[in-house]
């Protein structure tokens, strides 16, 4: 399954996003891919990796620069369930829609894609 969020969604104080997304991976047993092309912000690279452990991928040269859409072609993710997280809060206005589309066609999987929070979709509650 492929999920996508932006944590802007989920708090503006870093160890409140940090817990969120702890309680993301459990829920769905999943995997954290970081698809920023830079992995700060609200959110720091060190404090996810921290907090998050192995559940946590920062895929950020390949899946958030502007080739991401060649690079993504030929990304494996080896993980059942993943969670792209980008920073915006819609997945209407970031690239992350587009990589997990890309990704299901890499896995061949008839994988429904659901964004997790977004304004635009009807799942705007998790916890």
């Amino acid at each position: 399954m492929i999920y996508t969020i932006g944590y802007a969604a989920l708090g503006y104080e870093e160890q409140d996003i940090i817990k969120k997304l702890k309680n993301l991976i459990q829920t769905y047993d999943a995997h954290i891919i970081d698809v920023r092309s830079k992995p700060y912000g609200m959110v720091n690279l060190p404090e996810l990796k921290k907090h998050l452990g192995d559940r946590y991928h920062w895929r950020g040269r390949t899946l958030g620069y502007p080739q991401y859409k060649e690079l993504a072609k030929t990304t494996e993710i080896p993980y059942d369930n993943i969670i792209l997280m980008c920073a915006e809060i819609d997945h209407k206005d970031c690239h992350r829609t587009e990589v997990a589309h890309i990704l299901r066609d890499v896995r061949g999987r008839n994988e429904e894609i659901i964004h997790l929070l977004s304004p635009s979709t009807k799942n705007k509650t998790l916890f």
